[in-house]
């Protein structure tokens, strides 16, 4: 009974480190992609005023 309390509570931070870890990454990806969209329209708006 102890092991299996022992077993659930290493699967549990297992588990919490790698949804940390993804969430990591995703959030880090989201951050990349909205940075990418506003410099895509400030050259947009910038070769808009050039031409």
């Amino acid at each position: 009974m102890v092991l299996l309390m022992v077993v659930f509570i290493r699967v549990g931070m297992f588990l919490d480190l790698f949804f940390r870890g993804v969430l990591a990454v995703v959030w880090g990806l989201i951050i990349f992609l909205i940075r990418l969209v506003r410099i895509a329209v400030c050259i947009v708006s910038l070769g808009g005023r050039l031409g």
